[in-house]
């Protein structure tokens, strides 16, 4: 259940943020795939500008969700949701 509430969430081009194990489930989804084991200060200007952050600062989580969609992803919509 936990998968496909993520994977619902990215295909809606939402933001996506995951601390800890919440990693860990964006990594088993369909999101891990375009994932690398990063941390906040090696995340990719491409993976914040979609909207999917990994141990983002609260600062970039704030940013992230006034965006409100990701519509960049939408061109990738084939999620198994």
């Amino acid at each position: 259940d936990a998968v496909h509430f993520v994977n619902e969430a990215y295909k809606h081009c939402k933001a996506i943020a995951a601390t800890g194990d919440g990693a860990d489930l964006l990594r088993a989804s369909y999101i891990g795939a375009a994932l690398e084991p990063a941390g906040k200060k090696e995340q990719s200007a491409d993976r914040i500008a979609l909207g999917v952050l990994i141990d983002p600062s609260p600062q970039d989580f704030i940013e992230a969700v006034a965006q409100h969609r990701f519509w960049d992803r939408e061109k990738a919509r084939k999620v198994p949701a």
